[in-house]
């Protein structure tokens, strides 16, 4: 296992080099090295080196206040690094939606009552909290379409289910998270259309009841 070589992209801008590079793929030591020197500095490193991050942030790569940096980390030095993306100084988890993965999580939103609809409602949060706060991007339309489509009307709630869907595409991953075992039909259109329609394999996460209110709580969710 090589990675990608900075000789299939000679030529590139710094910009255009990391657009060429998703969140955790491989790539070999010139190539990372490329990505966190500055010119004029040191294209070299001990073989005993396994981190890497650029010495200098990117306008571009701020958030608020906050500076990040491109990092690449490997296991040992006879494995090649693999693309962190832009982290906080010494820190291994991304930070940037620009460089995070996205995924598309799946979890039930309709139910027969009030209460089960807001906790439906929270887990899908808390959820979503996780994979955001473990570097990724997550995509929950359930949390945003249903505040301006009826959910009750059929031809909306087909609308929004639909919607979903063109969100999805634009998704490097799916997440379905499932309570107590139970998948809704809206989750099986979602998950029809991740398989059939875009050959994508879904990750899937059993829940019990219990488990997805300790998360709830875990990640600060509380409310509506």
């Amino acid at each position: 296992m090589t990675g990608k070589r900075l000789s299939s992209f000679q030529g590139l801008t710094h910009q255009e080099l990391i657009q060429n590079i998703r969140l955790g793929e491989y790539v070999d030591t010139d190539l990372a090295l490329s990505l966190t020197t500055t010119p004029g500095e040191c294209q070299e490193i001990d073989e005993g080196v396994n981190y890497l991050q650029s010495s200098v942030t990117r306008f571009e790569n701020t958030l608020g206040s906050e500076r990040l940096y491109e990092t690449f980390c490997r296991d040992n030095s006879s494995e090649p690094f693999r693309y962190m993306g832009l982290c906080q100084r010494d820190e291994r988890t991304n930070r940037h939606p620009r460089s995070a993965v996205r995924v598309f999580i799946i979890s039930a939103f309709k139910a027969r009552t009030e209460e089960d609809r807001i906790f439906n409602v929270n887990f899908a949060r808390a959820v979503a909290r996780t994979e955001y706060l473990n570097g990724f991007f997550p995509i929950v339309p359930h949390l945003l379409i249903p505040q301006y489509v009826n959910d009750n009307d059929p031809y909306e709630r087909s609308w929004g289910i639909e919607a979903g869907h063109v969100l999805m595409e634009s998704c490097d991953e799916v997440l379905v998270v499932i309570v107590g075992g139970r998948i809704s039909e809206g989750m099986k259109s979602d998950i029809e259309y991740a398989t059939e329609r875009l050959a994508i394999k879904p990750e899937t996460a059993q829940f019990t009841r219990r488990e997805a209110e300790t998360l709830i709580q875990k990640v600060g969710i509380s409310g509506l």
